[in-house]
């Protein structure tokens, strides 16, 4: 119809949703998403009810991610990206890679930070439900 515009992909759908998924790719696996990739993990939030913890543990648990050459300082300083939005004091750095051996290492680090109310803040910053 005249004045119409058609925009059948998820990703078109909701910015700042879209925004989240992108600085996903950005923080944990260091690249630019694929348009199709966009439109998968905004298109589970948006119509499938995947919530926006569950999306950072696909990006947290990825084999892409986990499987990048990260000393552990690296890796517990990508989740605090990831997770809080913000970079951790050095000291924050070597407490959790003090405790990685107790909490089932690097992937452990993900079940400690989604009961941050930082990870919650920075969720609902971008509308998403938790």
């Amino acid at each position: 119809a005249p004045g119409t515009l058609a925009m059948p992909d998820p990703a078109d759908h909701n910015h700042l949703l879209t925004m989240f998924v992108h600085r996903l790719y950005r923080v944990f696996l260091q690249r630019e998403p694929a348009w199709e990739e966009l439109n998968i993990w905004t298109n589970k939030m948006l119509y499938q009810g995947v919530t926006g913890t569950s999306v950072t543990g696909g990006f947290a648990y990825a084999p892409e991610f986990l499987n990048l050459p990260l000393s552990d300082e690296e890796f517990v300083l990508r989740m605090y990206e990831g997770m809080l939005g913000r970079r951790p004091a050095d000291n924050e750095v070597a407490i959790w890679v003090s405790i990685l051996p107790n909490i089932g290492g690097k992937p452990g680090l993900y079940g400690q930070f989604i009961l941050a109310p930082e990870f919650i803040a920075m969720l609902q910053s971008y509308g998403v439900t938790p």
